[in-house]
């Protein structure tokens, strides 16, 4: 924080704002709060049909999430343009749409290694995306002469990469089988 303090400008200080505050808003729209089906309804479903739940889960995510995501950025850029005139779309808005997502998508395998109390996991992927967040901003920040930029491409590759390792620890629970009734 003390490195960035220094050297960011206020500008980039409101962006980075603005664009948290996004991501948070987005993060709600772009899944509909599908994760926390799990963390209601996991314990709900019988024990043979909890891979078919949690799978039905990711993909109607998913697939919900990409395509709010891609009518977003075919045409939200005019609705920002008047809602965030002075913070371009690209690439504060397209950042903040792709960083949601990928923590939404987050949200639900934490919850899921929450309810199904594999602390390991948890925090394995917790600590995993703290350290990468903090040790790529760093260096982007050195390298790209935007701050804002800097952080919001740390936190999406962060998130990215902390999705990949849960995908690999719920593996387990995940199957091609979708059902309507957990949608």
């Amino acid at each position: 924080l003390p490195i960035f303090l220094a050297a960011m400008s206020p500008d980039e200080y409101g962006i980075l704002g603005i664009a948290t505050s996004l991501i948070a808003l987005l993060s709600l729209m772009l899944t509909f709060q599908i994760p926390a089906a799990v963390t209601i309804d996991f314990h709900n479903t019988p024990v043979n049909r909890q891979t078919v739940f949690f799978s039905s889960l990711l993909f109607s995510m998913l697939l919900i999430g990409l395509a709010t995501t891609f009518l977003l950025l075919a045409f939200g850029q005019g609705f920002f343009a008047l809602v965030l005139k002075s913070i371009p779309f690209r690439p504060y808005v397209v950042l903040s749409a792709s960083i949601g997502l990928s923590l939404s998508t987050l949200e639900l395998f934490r919850n899921y290694f929450r309810i199904s109390e594999k602390a390991l996991q948890f925090v394995s992927v917790n600590a995993l995306q703290f350290l990468l967040y903090g040790g790529l901003a760093l260096v982007l920040f050195r390298f790209l002469q935007d701050g804002a930029v800097a952080v919001l491409v740390a936190n999406l590759i962060a998130s990215a990469i902390a999705v990949l390792i849960s995908l690999v620890f719920a593996r387990r629970l995940l199957t091609l089988e979708f059902s309507k009734e957990y949608v």
